[in-house]
């Protein structure tokens, strides 16, 4: 049986292990996610600093992980051994009375008299009073146990700012009892070694198992600490009190017990020597105590059953004050010399436990604060500190969980409950330890040397004291010439001269002979009380931390549950989908940092009645919180959409619209072979490019202008094309081939073949018929479609540059000769030729457009400045872009090219008209008119990218460059979807089923297609499988049908813009800052609006 529980405890441990190995990989992963790839956000700062605290808060999460792994639980509890110990011992029992009232302290004073303890020891008790109370000492003096137990009272002259008069007190009682020569009378061995000192608060009532308990656990031990119980019969409440005044991984594992002053312990004499006394400069000297023991070796125990029981629940004020206390506690140790890591005998485990822990309580006086302004930011300001991409979202969901698996998993009984109410008490309390760290600096600072405590500073003063006490000419008594039945202290009312070495006199304990205070700081601070005066002295002045600790607990309530309704609000009425996720990860969020403020406002009210269902309730209120809120982000890699996929739709649009001889892998099956008659007028052949949108028309200044928009996504963005590069460079190489046919010389390029009057598929209607082309020559001129082809053809020889050069070099030739050809005989096509649907009416930027792509492709100067003249020369204030106007365009390529600020303010310019001054519609759609309003944006969208993407490392600022990354995904966005409808063809929903094409409005072949399918009210027989339609009106209103020509429309340009946004999207997968600037406040703009 023994050898199957080690096979099970090996096993358990080699998991722990193999656990935390994953952790720390896992966060490896996650921070390096971080640091890379989540911080273009609009506030960076602000980025950093949370990025940096959680770093840290990680670090020491993992430091506890190493403790909590590396651990083994076992009984420290030996309670049930007898003492072995059969020399004769004292019990000294010093009870603190300073801040309880004479009905606490009789409580706790019979409640000691009444426990029994072993035969060999003798009980006395002493009521420790830092400022004196003579209620309390007239009714200690009328103490009169039957067994002989000494109750005696002791009080000093406390100062108004003394710090810690508790310790100063126990040290000054010690002191007195135990003579001026405090090391040299208890030798090594000697009797006095024996005995033990335990310290109890007036208001805890001991049980009968209190000395025995904790004597039998100090034969083996130095020190034991244990918890004072409440009276309620709930196991929870009893845990949950007294966890919110202690934390830390340390007293969870049993290790170092990050205690408070509501303990009680019991310390033998010896070990309490060699650690030089209570810790007069530490609020909490039980902490301190811990540590030094802890730094020379000492052992100690800290018991969870609690010994004594509060006569009542403390209030939030003492809990407060408590936590106060030990964090201030915590910071001096810390920074002081009784630091446990630089103590030689300090095992490495523990050490990493109280490293974990102190390190825990420093971060969290940033991560709390900061888990409670991320939330409320998010939703009002609609800032976030971390972009929530893709990878963001991996680490986060595979660190946390396993951090959260390794920190509280059941590895021993409750010990993960333990952990989460340590957490919950840091949530509380974090301001204590702000408050903690600033006294340490500030001491530290003012030159306060007062972080020692020891022995020999008590008996330099004990030797004044008795000077200024002894009359001259007194001779002093030794304990060996005048022997007494009670332990050296002299009740009150009997009177002995002082001595130097012997026992003193209880008026001197008292202070009341001479007046004189213990510590030379507090001599002439308080009044000392005597016999004679009924007035109890000063209490000593307390700094307001109860009332700090409760406002701070306040506001995180009122900000924690107001950011939670305006999000509930929010989430209603905000019209951005694109932000739902994060609304409601920062709702749940808000929720988890409610919970804190909630468990101390009922336990304000109510104290421990039903604190057990409030305590199960806010633990699976904070799991089910944390758990929304990793669901939100996750939703959130929902909620985006699949670019990749979309783009592939798009893509296809183009194979329907080809013309000519189509490809062996045809992927439209209601598409076949048409146009295939196409001529020039010499005869040779214009078989190929594409239709250009509903009808047969073939136009080259169009089909320039969206090709050489698909080849710059293609060359920007090449990963997020991913399996469909491939299908990109196909729709590319389909219209250049057409271009390269179409440019039967140097100076001469076929623009147009017209279309038909006559409805039907286009195999039906050209079926026989041969159509000749319209072409531009120095004798009819057009510099724009000449321009605009040889952009399409210089751009498309970048694409093929490395893939197929001989292709790229053929491409690039005749780029070059239209590109000469245009300037040479200038002049718009549209004033030769006619075509209603594409007038144009400048030629300057199409001509700059060819030179900018003319010098990405040969890198030739000459071409960089033939495109800043060509620029300087085109007059427009257009901010569209389509084929007429490619000016923002060329000034996005020039930006980047030239990084001349001209170029970049004219870039930014067409940008922020965009994105601030155009209309928006209700669902936020920029709506620049009736005419293509989603071909517009989606154009714009593409440029804006682009130039996000150019001036990343030009000095561009973060948040300018997000806003433009935010604003195209939105605008994207509103046509896969986000508006409640989808504007592609076959993506989505409610997606359009009636767009304006002849092919599409046919059945299948061979069925006949009269010109009653074109004006039937049906959806389409076919697909037109991801066509973007023109859009909808200035409220987000679309009718689909196909005599709605306005709406309905679609063509090559509508779509060339869409499909490198998609490409660009794909390939960045920081989706989520688009939420960036959506948060309440620009909310309450749109509803004004």
């Amino acid at each position: 049986m023994g050898g199957a529980s080690c096979v099970v405890h090996a096993a358990a441990a080699l998991l722990r292990w193999v656990l935390f190995g994953i952790t720390l990989t896992a966060a490896g992963f996650y921070f390096r996610q971080r640091a890379l790839h989540t911080l273009e956000v609009e506030w960076y700062g602000y980025g950093v600093f949370v990025l940096v605290v959680e770093i840290l808060s990680g670090f020491a999460a993992l430091l506890s992980a190493i403790a909590l792994t590396a651990s083994t639980r076992h009984n420290e509890n030996d309670s049930n051994k007898e003492d072995s110990n059969k020399s004769r011992r004292t019990l000294r029992v010093l009870v603190h009375t300073t801040d309880a009232s004479l009905k606490s302290l009789q409580n706790t004073v019979e409640a000691l008299l009444k426990a029994p303890a072993p035969p060999t020891c003798e009980k006395a008790l002493y009521v420790v009073d830092d400022c004196g109370d003579y209620e309390k000492k007239h009714w200690v003096e009328k103490q009169v146990d039957n067994d002989g137990t000494v109750v005696e009272y002791v009080s000093r002259d406390a100062g108004k700012q003394e710090f810690n008069s508790r310790a100063r007190s126990f040290n000054y009682t010690l002191a007195r009892l135990y003579g001026l020569s405090f090391k040299a009378n208890i030798p090594e061995g000697d009797d006095e070694t024996e005995d033990v000192v335990f310290v109890v608060d007036a208001g805890q009532i001991c049980h009968e198992t209190f000395f025995k308990t904790k004597l039998a656990v100090l034969e083996h031990t130095g020190l034991v600490l244990s918890p004072q119980g409440l009276p309620s019969d709930s196991f929870v409440a009893n845990f949950l009190a007294r966890r919110l005044r202690t934390t830390g991984v340390g007293s969870a594992l049993g290790n170092i017990p990050t205690t408070s002053l509501r303990m009680n312990f019991a310390v033998r004499l010896d070990v309490l020597k060699r650690v030089d006394l209570f810790d007069k400069t530490v609020p909490s000297e039980d902490y301190a105590l811990v540590a030094e023991m802890a730094k020379r070796g000492e052992k100690f125990i800290y018991l969870e059953d609690p010994l004594a029981t509060s006569e009542r629940a403390p209030g939030i004020g003492r809990l407060i004050s408590d936590r106060s206390n030990w964090a201030l506690s915590s910071v001096l140790v810390l920074f002081g010399r009784r630091n446990p890591l630089f103590g030689s005998s300090f095992p490495i485990l523990e050490k990493f436990v109280y490293l974990a822990a102190t390190l825990s309580q420093l971060v969290s006086m940033l991560l709390v604060p900061i888990a409670l302004l991320v939330p409320a930011l998010a939703i009002w300001l609609g800032v976030m500190p971390a972009v929530l991409n893709e990878e963001f979202l991996k680490g986060f969901i595979v660190y946390y969980p396993l951090l959260t698996v390794t920190m509280y998993a059941p590895w021993y009984p409750s010990s993960g409950l333990q952990i989460w109410l340590s957490n919950l008490a840091d949530q509380l309390f974090w301001i204590a330890f702000f408050r903690g760290l600033a006294q340490a600096l500030s001491r530290k600072m003012h030159c306060h040397d007062d972080f020692t405590a020891t022995v020999d500073s008590v008996v330099e003063t004990m030797k004044k004291c008795n000077a200024e006490d002894t009359p001259a000419g007194t001779t002093t008594k030794s304990p060996a010439n005048e022997p007494t039945d009670k332990p050296y202290l002299i009740s009150i009312g009997e009177k002995e001269p002082a001595n130097s070495g012997g026992p003193l006199s209880s008026s001197e304990i008292t202070g009341a002979a001479s007046g004189t205070s213990f510590t030379e700081e507090a001599r002439s601070e308080g009044s000392v009380f005597s016999p004679g005066n009924s007035t109890p002295n000063k209490r000593p002045v307390k700094q307001p931390c109860v009332i700090v600790e409760v406002t701070v607990a306040a506001l995180t309530l009122v900000i924690s549950i107001g950011s939670l309704v305006a999000g509930l609000f929010l989430l209603a009425g905000y019209p951005e989908p694109n932000s739902k996720s994060v609304i409601i990860l920062s709702i749940a969020l808000c929720v988890y940092n409610a919970v804190p403020p909630v468990v101390v406002l009922y336990y304000t009210l109510f104290k421990t009645r039903l604190m057990k269902g409030m305590a199960i309730l806010a633990a699976i209120v904070s799991v089910a919180a944390l758990g929304a809120a990793i669901a939100g982000m996750w939703l959130r890699h929902f909620e985006v959409w699949d670019y990749e996929s979309a783009l592939s739709k798009s893509l296809l649009f183009y194979d329907a619209q080809r013309s000519g001889f189509l490809p062996p892998d045809n992927r439209i099956p209601w598409r076949s072979d048409s146009g295939v008659l196409d001529r020039t007028v010499e005869g040779t052949s214009l078989v190929g490019g594409y239709y250009d949108g509903m009808d047969t028309m073939k136009h080259g200044f169009p089909m320039a202008v969206a090709t050489s928009i698909l080849a710059w996504g293609l060359i920007e963005f090449p990963s997020g094309y991913g399996d469909q590069k491939k299908h990109a460079e196909g729709t590319i190489r389909w219209a250049t081939d057409y271009f390269l046919e179409a440019h039967t010389a140097e100076d001469e390029l076929y623009v147009l073949v017209n279309s038909v009057s006559r409805s039907g598929r286009p195999r039906d209607v050209l079926k026989g018929r041969r159509r000749v082309g319209k072409k531009i020559s120095p004798g009819a001129p057009g510099s724009d479609v000449a321009g605009a082809t040889s952009a399409a053809l210089a751009s498309a020889s970048v694409v093929f540059s490395q893939s197929d050069p001989t292709y790229s070099k053929a491409l690039l030739e005749h780029a070059i000769q239209l590109y000469e050809f245009g300037v040479k005989s200038k002049g718009l096509y549209s004033d030769v030729i006619f075509s209603p649907a594409y007038v144009s009416t400048s030629f300057e930027d199409d001509l700059a457009w060819a030179a900018a792509w003319l010098y990405l492709a040969t890198n030739e100067k000459k071409y960089i400045d033939a495109a800043r003249e060509h620029m300087n020369a085109f007059q427009s204030d257009s901010h569209v872009f389509d084929y007429d106007n490619v000016g923002p365009a060329v000034c996005t390529l020039l930006a980047k090219v030239t990084r001349v600020e001209d170029y970049i303010q004219c870039a930014e310019k067409h940008l922020d008209t965009w994105k601030d001054e155009v209309l928006v519609t209700p669902a936020r759609l920029a709506w620049e008119g009736e005419t293509d309003p989603l071909p517009r944006v989606s154009n714009i969208a593409f440029i804006a990218l682009v130039y996000n993407k150019y001036m990343k490392n030009e000095g561009v600022k973060r948040s300018k460059l997000g806003g433009y990354q935010c604003w195209a995904m939105s605008q994207v966005g509103y046509a896969l979807g986000d508006s409640g409808r989808s504007f592609v063809v076959g993506w989505g929903d409610d997606s359009p089923t009636q767009p304006i094409h002849q092919g599409a409005s046919c059945p299948d072949h061979p069925a006949e297609c009269p010109a009653a399918y074109q004006r039937s009210k049906f959806a389409n027989p076919q697909e037109l499988t991801g066509a973007l339609v023109a859009g909808p009106d200035d409220n987000d209103g679309f009718q689909d049908l196909r005599g709605n020509v306005k709406q309905s429309r679609v063509s090559l340009m509508n779509n060339a813009g869409f499909t490198s946004a998609l490409g660009a999207l794909a390939s960045d997968t920081d989706f989520s800052k688009c939420y960036h600037g959506f948060g309440v406040f620009e909310w309450l703009k749109v509803v004004d609006t």
